[in-house]
């Protein structure tokens, strides 16, 4: 008799109660309208801002970029500024500048050496670490992060004080061997010592990535590699590195906007070394157009041709990618 009392029971107790005028909750129950803003009431933060510091200050510049600003004498004698649309000659004026072009191709070769020495010897390191010692990893990475977390300008001071003749401990290493010391600010050296501060401060960020891209590759995999007879080089080769491509793509696309982009190293250096000049990098040329000669039009504009060169290496990037990986 108490079986069958507690058999029902259950069900009794297992029943949920219905307040009158209200549908059941469940799957196919409808939201309310409470519910379906919430939503967008937490993304309605991240959306202001990215609005408010990004999207309308890339508006404005496109709209700064097809005028000019024409200055004329007012009634009392005042100078009046009026915005006139000029279309495209802002970018017509960039383009046909040497200024542009020059430092354009030096940003170019810039890329094109700090991004494969940063991204080599992140991976060295990456690898390095991966069969390292368990207890040394974390310190090892800490010392070698360290740089990337040093702000660019700070990193171009410590370096151009260690360039410098009259500071530079390279100099008594070279005379103390009978070699001359290097001139690391003239005109010779200067260029590849901004490349070592590059590489120097990068370095670190692109490791982590790649080590992180190394962790998550199961481990089951070595295992069967080194049974089969694979030597700890031949499974970096042929095991790791083609399971980190996609992270090396990612660093590879960081590398080449950073590349176009550069302007804290050479600008900070400008101050110690004569042999940089105003429009040595892309940027430098624009900050020079905007701050100092007040053509903040023309300034928008190159601000633009910037934008889309580094937006157009990033689609080629991808599409070399996806070639690769098609097998095309």
């Amino acid at each position: 008799m108490a079986q069958s009392v507690l058999e029902q029971a259950g069900p009794v107790r297992a029943r949920r109660t219905v307040a009158p005028g209200r549908a059941p909750a469940g799957p196919g129950r409808p939201r309310t309208g409470r519910h379906r803003l919430a939503p967008y009431f937490f993304i309605a933060p991240g959306i202001t801002l990215f609005t408010l510091f990004l999207l309308i200050p890339i508006g404005y510049s496109v709209y700064l970029s097809f005028f000019s600003n024409k200055v004329s004498s007012g009634i009392i004698g005042a100078a009046e500024r009026t915005s006139i649309f000029v279309g495209f000659d802002n970018f017509a004026a960039i383009l046909e500048g040497s200024v542009f072009w020059s430092g354009l191709a030096r940003a170019g070769y810039y890329g094109l050496l700090v991004i494969p020495i940063t991204l080599g010897l992140a991976l060295v390191f990456a690898l390095a670490l991966d069969v390292g010692v368990s207890k040394l990893r974390t310190v090892s990475k800490t010392i070698i992060f360290i740089p990337y977390a040093v702000p660019g300008v700070i990193a171009t001071l410590m370096w151009g004080y260690m360039y410098h003749e009259r500071t530079s401990p390279f100099g008594d290493i070279f005379t103390f061997f009978g070699f001359p010391t290097p001139d690391f600010l003239g005109d010779s050296l200067v260029f590849y010592s901004i490349v070592n501060i590059a590489v120097w401060g990068g370095i670190g960020f692109n490791m982590i990535i790649l080590h992180t891209a190394l962790s998550g590759i199961p481990r089951e995999i070595y295992e069967a590699a080194r049974i089969d007879g694979a030597s700890e080089l031949r499974i970096a080769l042929q095991v790791k590195l083609p399971l980190v491509v996609p992270s090396m793509i990612f660093t590879l696309l960081f590398g080449v906007i950073g590349a176009v982009q550069v302007y804290a190293e050479p600008q900070t250096m400008k101050t110690m070394s004569p042999s940089i000049t105003s429009g040595w990098v892309p940027l430098m040329e624009i900050q020079r157009l905007a701050f100092e000669q007040g053509e903040t039009n023309m300034a928008a504009a190159g601000a633009i041709i910037i934008a889309l060169i580094a937006f157009g290496l990033s689609l080629l990037v991808f599409r070399l990618a996806g070639k690769k990986g098609s097998g095309d």
